[in-house]
């Protein structure tokens, strides 16, 4: 098993967005970056580079898929070849979150979580505005 040495993310900062909401609550939809992404078969290393220009932690590794369910949390897999079905059956034996398998050439896509919080204002402390009305 041969792996790349891991490259500390770039520092990508990606804006929250505040969203119009009723008063008393305040809604937010934040995009971050996975955290542990790994990246085998052709291409493992220009994978890598790209999921690290997105702020993941992204290393490129040659070893066989048995090992994928030995690496402790791991949050994506980015794989180009061939030997997909037997990956994915790897991925869903683990225990935890579901692992994917990314395949398609627009991968970035699916290494951004999404996250929306909504904050009831009023139950945290209150709205004087809503309040006095």
């Amino acid at each position: 098993m041969t792996a790349a040495l891991e490259v500390k993310p770039v520092q990508v900062t990606y804006e929250a967005e505040d969203l119009p909401g009723p008063t008393g609550e305040s809604n937010r939809y934040v995009l971050t970056p996975r955290a542990r992404v790994l990246c085998i078969g052709r291409g493992a290393e220009q994978n890598a580079r790209r999921a690290r220009a997105l702020g993941c932690r992204a290393v490129a590794a040659s070893l066989g898929h048995e090992y994928l369910s030995k690496i402790a949390d791991l949050d994506a897999v980015i794989y180009a070849g061939a030997d997909a079905k037997s990956i994915r059956q790897t991925l869903s034996l683990r225990e935890g979150p579901i692992v994917p398998l990314l395949m398609d050439e627009g991968f970035e896509t699916w290494l951004l979580r999404e996250q929306s919080i909504c904050i009831n204002t009023t139950a945290a402390g209150g709205d004087a505005a809503l309040m006095a009305s």
